[in-house]
């Protein structure tokens, strides 16, 4: 039992280094796990294909006959890790059948959901799922701003990936105005409690009529950022890099790969420590956009520079 204890401790961590890897060579090891491994292995097989996707997505489009027949599990949480890394995969709608099984009968509500979701943005059925061709991802037509997202693309343009908001942006700049709005107020009863000790009554006060004010201010000013994952949609397609913001009414920005002369990251010292930042993304001119809060920020440059390159037809400069 010990023996197999540390043997299946090994192969976790195994297979979550080549997660964690960033080689598209790994791929064909996680589909040995995916295939003939043991369910904790398959579940983290899936995970890393998953991680891998936001790098090598073709590359890890061999996965999806695998992760599919994952789908039949008696494990719930093998087929709701199978479901997720579909999600970030060209899955072809000749499994349509199988997810919309998954997505009305699944026992797991959460499997349910996640077959559901995959369904949204199946691709029409290639010989070669690692070149959608024509193809476009499929977005549910009553979610804005996706919807406008995909009546924008030209024939020959696909959606390569849509960006995450890192929740840990999201929520730095939801505590700090909170935080101050609860020091403003604990300052304001500790003063009201000691009223009658100037000592203690004139710094606690002072720090209640300060904080109280700048929570509300810090709070308006960054209301964006704090809810900005239902605020922008931030999306990566084979010709253009596009930002839409729906706060009041909708607005957006974007730029053609082919025109794209620099792309850089911008960190300040929380962004730093919870790994999010905005990029930026320059074109001739005064041509260009910005992502905001993106969760790894370097990984989501690589998938940009990828696409640059793929659109211009050589290597990137500089």
């Amino acid at each position: 039992m010990n023996n197999q204890a540390e043997s299946g401790q090994i192969s976790y961590k195994k297979i979550m280094a080549l997660g964690e890897s960033e080689d598209c060579n790994a791929v064909p090891e996680l589909l040995v796990y995916l295939a003939d491994g043991s369910p904790l292995e398959q579940k983290y097989a899936a995970s890393a294909i998953k991680k891998l996707a936001r790098i090598c997505r073709k590359t890890c489009n061999q996965a999806v006959p695998e992760l599919v027949r994952l789908l039949d599990s008696n494990r719930p949480q093998v087929r709701q890790y199978a479901l997720s890394a579909l999600d970030r995969l060209d899955v072809s709608n000749r499994h349509e059948p199988k997810l919309k099984q998954v997505a009305e009968n699944d026992p797991e509500d959460y499997c349910r959901k996640a077959a559901s979701k995959v369904i949204l943005h199946l691709i029409t059925d290639t010989e070669n799922l690692e070149v959608p061709m024509n193809n476009t991802v499929a977005v549910n037509a009553d979610s804005n701003p996706n919807s406008y997202i995909q009546t924008t693309l030209i024939p020959g343009e696909y959606i390569v990936h849509q960006f995450d908001v890192s929740k840990n942006a999201q929520n730095v700049y939801r505590g700090i105005p909170l935080s101050l709005l609860f020091a403003a107020i604990l300052s304001f009863i500790i003063a009201l409690l000691f009223h009658n000790q100037v000592v203690i009554l004139v710094p606690f006060f002072l720090v209640a009529i300060i904080a109280g004010p700048f929570s509300i201010i810090f709070g308006l000013f960054s209301i964006k950022s704090a809810f900005a994952s239902s605020i922008y949609e931030q999306t990566l397609t084979n010709k253009r890099l596009i930002s839409i913001s729906t706060l009041i009414g909708r607005s957006s920005t974007e730029v053609r790969l082919a025109e794209i002369e620099s792309i850089y990251i911008n960190q300040g010292v929380f962004a730093r420590a919870f790994n999010y930042g905005n990029i930026i993304a320059r074109g001739r001119g005064i041509g260009g956009t910005s992502l905001i809060l993106l969760e790894n920020p370097s990984e989501a440059k690589k998938m940009i520079e990828i696409e640059v390159e793929k659109a211009k037809g050589g290597a990137i400069g500089g």
